[in-house]
């Protein structure tokens, strides 16, 4: 279902009515778990400078548009994605010309979440390194290990499972698998 926004960039105000479907990226890379397919809630990465001369940009797809207000350029087809900045302080909705996206992959949100969400402790710092070894902080891997080796504490976060115990080494108090 089409949903409209406003969205701020160099020209003004715009608003938009933006759709759920997927977008053509021609100059995206292949390599890897990359695509050319961007969907909603992918990651993409992306040049707002067409000579591709600054630092490349990152967010999520929040959808396509398919109807704007814009009299000064033609963004029709534009993707609409949550703009990240490096250092995940701020966030903001920007158009992008698909064109100018270098890389699509799909989110795995519960990677994500366990990175953000890690509660920095000795005992975690100390499981990072054997984690990394055995190539288990990627997203795909985690998948396959998370509910082996880690309980979650809303309160605390991921912690090394131990065992059937499943409570926060923290607290003590009570803990979900994954």
């Amino acid at each position: 279902m089409p949903w409209k926004v406003n969205i701020g960039k160099d020209c003004g105000l715009v608003q938009v009515t933006v759709s759920s479907k997927d977008t053509y990226l021609p100059n995206a890379s292949t390599i890897g778990y990359d695509k050319r397919d961007a969907r909603v809630g992918d990651w993409v990465v992306y040049q707002n400078n067409p000579d591709m001369s600054e630092e490349a940009d990152h967010g999520r797809v929040l959808g396509q548009i398919i109807e704007h207000s814009n009299d000064q350029v033609d963004i029709k087809g534009y993707l609409v994605v949550l703009y990240v900045n490096d250092t995940l302080s701020h966030a903001h909705i920007r158009y992008v010309n698909p064109k100018n996206v270098t890389r699509c992959t799909s989110v795995n949100t519960k990677f994500v979440e366990f990175l953000l969400g890690l509660h920095i402790n000795e005992k975690t710092v100390q499981q990072l390194p054997r984690l990394s070894q055995e190539g288990w902080l990627c997203d795909r891997a985690y998948e396959r290990a998370i509910e082996k080796l880690y309980v979650k504490c809303e309160e605390h976060g991921m912690f090394q499972a131990d065992g059937k115990n499943i409570t926060c080494p923290v607290c003590g108090g009570k803990a979900t698998n994954g």
